[in-house]
């Protein structure tokens, strides 16, 4: 892996929340981790992909400055190059500010972020809430 970050360079780009039939789809289907294996996960165009050198599945730690997380990358062309998204759930929301006004139609958000290739785990769903929990009682 330490190779893998000497010929992969850190890469910004911006990320944009999304929502996605295919959470609703995994967690009717597959329960719990169904919606995690289509929530985990950062849309990427293939020009990025291959600008790091990452292909599909590959796991992405994607960073901000308010935090981080670790999401599995998939390829799609319902986007353009220099803009990811992810879908809204709990791994985009670790990786904005936490004062996201929730309404009652979809709320779309923007964060710039920079993307490393890792070898480690995606981000668990019981460590996210974690770090909610902690901050609220802060």
């Amino acid at each position: 892996m330490a190779l893998l970050k000497l010929l992969v360079p850190k890469t910004e780009i911006d990320v944009c929340s999304v929502r996605s039939v295919e959470q609703s789809i995994g967690k009717a289907e597959k329960g719990l981790e169904g919606y995690i294996e289509n929530t985990a996960v950062i849309l990427m165009h293939k020009d990025d992909m291959r600008k790091m050198g990452v292909k599909n599945g590959d796991k992405i730690k994607v960073s901000s400055a308010y935090g981080s997380v670790i999401v599995k990358a998939y390829e799609t062309d319902e986007t353009k190059p220099g803009l990811a998204l992810m879908p809204n759930g709990p791994w985009f929301n670790a990786i904005t500010r936490g004062d996201i006004q929730v309404t009652w139609g979809d709320h779309y958000y923007l964060v710039k972020v920079t993307l490393e290739a890792t070898s480690k785990e995606v981000t668990k769903l019981e460590e996210i809430e974690e770090r909610f929990t902690k901050e609220d009682k802060e």
